[in-house]
This record gives C-alpha cells, structure tokens and sequence, in this order.
C-alpha cells in the first residue's frame, strides 16, 4: 500500500498562518488573487503547479482538492517541484507552490 501526501509552500516572510482547503481550491483555480483575502499582506498571489497530465501528486491535487475542477490561468506551470520551490523562494511576499 502506498500514500501520497501533498505541501503547500510560500515563503515565511508572508505572515499567512495556514490556508483552509477552501482557500487552496479558491487561490488554484483563480477565484482569490490576493493574499490580503487569507489573511496575509496585499499583494498578488502567485501560484505554481506542476502540468496536470503529469499525473501522480498534481493529478491527486486535482481531483482531491480542487474537486477535478481546472487549475485557473492564474497558475504559472513549473517543470518539476524544485523549479517551484526556486520560484517561491525568489519573491519573499507573493508566492506559492503546490
């Protein structure tokens, strides 16, 4: 048997003490763009995923968290979770990675 598990990261300096499932699904398909709206500063949110046909933990992201509905143009689509992580860590107010 095996499990999948799924982070989200942003950068510290961003204050934002956790986000809901909610949120998660709001802020990947376009719905908040901001993250004055969670309860962090204002400014734009900046979100990163992996290509869906990629399948394993973003298929699983998909379908479990966002209810199989599409990740919103909002989403800037990285290679690999390294890239990701390189990009959240290069802005330390506005990003987030999946």
């Amino acid at each position: 048997m095996s499990s999948d598990a799924i982070a989200i990261a942003t950068h510290p300096s961003l204050s934002v003490s956790g986000l809901t499932i909610a949120q998660l699904q709001d802020i990947y398909t376009g719905k908040i763009t901001n993250w004055l709206k969670v309860g962090g500063p204002d400014l734009p949110i900046v979100a990163y995923s992996r290509h869906p046909q990629e399948g394993g933990t973003v298929e699983l992201f998909i379908k479990n968290v966002l209810h199989s509905q599409k990740l919103g143009n909002n989403v800037v689509l990285v290679p690999d979770t390294t890239a990701g992580l390189t990009k959240v860590a290069s802005d330390p107010k506005r990003r987030a990675k999946r």
